[in-house]
């Protein structure tokens, strides 16, 4: 259910000799379509169930990093098991949603429960394995958090050194705090 294709780093970033040299591996509202044959086997050398065919249209090139501030958090009510909910704003990598987001209380101990991601990788869902228990919590997200583009919460994947853009990134995490109310 998931594959990745690889196009050569020297040719998306600009500036750089491959991209010069050739172009970028993409140009903004061509089409391609990806097919997989039903020939191919899968991870373990398994025969595919069926060949798979998606058309694609490029889109304008994303250089903004996801910006945690504009996430919506809906938190759950107060001695239930419902879900925390954050809608993303832009989809993000689904992969590192599943563990470079957690939950700490009060105490600033982890909450363990399970995470559901929904709706295009836009929405974040964490249950909790315990009731939720009124009061103060940090979502904690880590900053290399990714959007499809390959640009993180700390910086832009395409950040042009000639103009001293470039700056240390923070591995610190991001902290964004919301209440659980009392029933």
């Amino acid at each position: 259910t998931r594959f990745t294709l690889l196009f050569d780093p020297g040719r998306l970033k600009s500036g750089l000799k491959p991209r010069r040299e050739v172009g970028p591996p993409l140009k903004t509202r061509d089409d391609f379509v990806l097919l997989v044959s039903a020939e191919w086997l899968d991870s373990r050398g398994r025969a595919l169930v069926a060949g798979f065919r998606k058309n694609f249209t490029v889109t304008p090139p994303d250089h903004e990093s996801p910006s945690s501030t504009l996430w919506e958090l809906t938190p759950p009510p107060a001695e239930s098991r419902q879900p925390l909910e954050v809608r993303l704003g832009e989809p993000l990598d689904e992969a590192l949603l599943h563990h470079m987001l957690w939950i700490l209380n009060e105490s600033g101990e982890r909450v363990s429960g399970n995470v559901e991601i929904a709706d295009g990788e836009r929405l974040w869902r964490y249950q909790p394995r315990e009731p939720w228990e009124p009061g103060r919590y940090l979502l904690q997200v880590n900053p290399r958090l990714e959007d499809r583009a390959g640009n993180s919460i700390a910086k832009p994947f395409e950040v042009d050194l000639s103009r001293g853009e470039a700056s240390a990134p923070t591995d610190e995490p991001v902290g964004l705090p919301f209440v659980v109310d009392p029933p």
